[in-house]
């Protein structure tokens, strides 16, 4: 039994772009992995990869992709180890249309390169590791879609571009969307070129020197919209419950609480000054379940210090992380929902030149299958060629003996092409062609077909 899978990418919407209006179109790549580990790539035809979705396209304009070019459609074996599509939107200017045709097919065949270099890492790695991993597929292919323009500009053209008389297309960016197995029917969405930052991320903290654990992404954006206050529990042995501040003169003072009108106590002084220099203070407890004041320094370092519970007692600082920790919007510390002391970070919001949506469905359908048995007489034992042609529906290949499963049901023509072994000039040199060049079979769903192709030889020079 095999599965066609097709991919229908319905439309496109611009959520906003950085020019008065745009004319987006498409380059999808839908990328199988069949039981063997082999990549093979199916996308559009070479003439429909500059198809223009809309002319003029502003920020709220939703528009219909052509089928021609955003449906691919790919018939998948048992043992079928992955479907990935990938997606790259660009911006026609002046093109010029030879040009982008050429970086199309580079653009097919280093991604079909670059994802089979790729697998196991693809396969296995999460978060910001898969991250890194697309990102260098995604440069990798970028620089060869360039070359690949660039080499088919011609000496007039490249003449124009640099006289600013000329303007190439824009890449705009690409999306992965990795399919889970078993594959199901199901709609899809991919985001290409949006905004970046506005996370609410978690850091777990070991208590050691450079121990801060790689961020968890929690939220997954406006989370730099908020405000925040924190409070903390200083080291003495009742791990008292305190409100941190620091004053004008740069002094960090603790609170406590009493939980009725009027109670606050009196500050006590646990920090001599320096205090207001940072950009983060919070508190929090690390991982070995220590309650700690954290702070962000000039140097962007995240800095933990105790707090004893007696004035002036502030403990020195460890370095607990080695930089980046002042380009945060905010800082904070909490516990996740399975009580891990965690370190909370909301990094920059950056709001991208350009940024659209695409909707689609992802549409999968069993296929009943039936086999064929191709059997060689009169050849050699040695033979390393596939001297036989199977052609059929949606099936062309060479073959030698050899048992074609999960082919479609329909009829097949079986083709003998000549061959020859032993080296020309030689007495060993034969001749070889079939006594029936060309036969048909009919696949039928469940079963199987034989085929027999038989061989004569003479000797070259005949």
């Amino acid at each position: 039994m095999s599965v066609r899978a097709t991919v229908v990418l319905e439309t496109l919407r611009c959520i906003h772009e950085d020019e008065d209006g745009s004319e987006p179109y498409i380059w999808p790549a839908l990328l199988s992995v069949d039981a063997g580990a082999t990549v093979r790539v199916t996308a559009p035809a070479v003439g429909n990869a500059r198809v223009v979705i809309k002319s003029n396209m502003r920020a709220g304009d939703t528009a219909g992709i052509p089928s021609s070019a955003g449906s691919l459609a790919v018939d998948l074996e048992d043992g079928t180890r992955g479907l990935i599509l990938v997606t790259a939107l660009l911006e026609a200017d002046d093109g010029p249309e030879h040009a982008f045709r050429a970086g199309f097919q580079a653009f097919t065949s280093e991604l079909r390169a670059a994802i089979a270099d790729n697998l196991l890492g693809l396969s296995t790695a999460t978060g910001d590791e898969l991250a890194t991993i697309i990102a260098v597929i995604k440069k990798r292919v970028s620089d060869k879609v360039h070359s690949a323009v660039e080499d088919d500009l011609t000496t007039t053209e490249k003449i124009r571009i640099k006289a600013n008389l000329l303007n190439l297309d824009d890449t705009i960016d690409s999306d992965f969307q990795n399919f889970t197995l078993p594959l199901a029917s199901r709609p899809l969405t991919l985001r290409i070129a949006p905004d970046q930052g506005g996370q609410l991320l978690s850091y777990g903290d070991a208590g050691t020197p450079g121990n801060v654990s790689a961020p968890v992404v929690v939220g997954f954006g406006g989370w730099s919209d908020f405000k925040f206050l924190f409070a903390g529990r200083n080291a003495a042995a009742e791990n008292q419950d305190r409100i941190y501040a620091v004053d004008q003169n740069g002094q960090l003072l603790s609170y406590g609480d009493a939980g009725t009108p009027g109670n606050v106590s009196a500050p006590v002084v646990v920090g001599f000054g320096g205090w207001s220099a940072f950009k983060f203070l919070f508190a929090g407890r690390n991982a070995a379940g220590e309650d700690r004041i954290y702070a962000v320094d000039q140097s962007g370092q995240l800095l933990s210090y105790g707090d004893a519970g007696t004035p002036g007692n502030v403990s020195s600082p460890v370095v607990v992380g080695f930089g980046g920790w002042s380009d945060f919007e905010f800082l904070l510390a909490g516990r996740n929902a399975a009580g891990e002391n965690r370190i909370y970070a909301v990094d920059k919001f950056v709001q991208a030149p350009n940024d659209f949506e695409i909707q689609g469905t992802l549409q999968v359908q069993d296929r009943p299958t039936g086999s064929l048995k191709v059997t060689l007489g009169g050849v050699p034992s040695t033979l390393v060629v596939f001297p036989v042609r199977v052609t059929g529906p949606d099936f062309n290949r060479f073959v030698g003996n050899k048992t074609l499963t999960f082919l479609l049901p329909g009829t097949y023509t079986i083709t003998g092409t000549p061959f020859q072994t032993g080296k020309s000039g030689t007495p060993t040199c034969r001749a070889h062609s079939a006594t029936v060049v060309t036969q048909q079979r009919t696949v039928t769903a469940g079963e199987t077909a034989s085929v027999t192709v038989t061989y004569t030889s003479e000797p070259c020079d005949a």
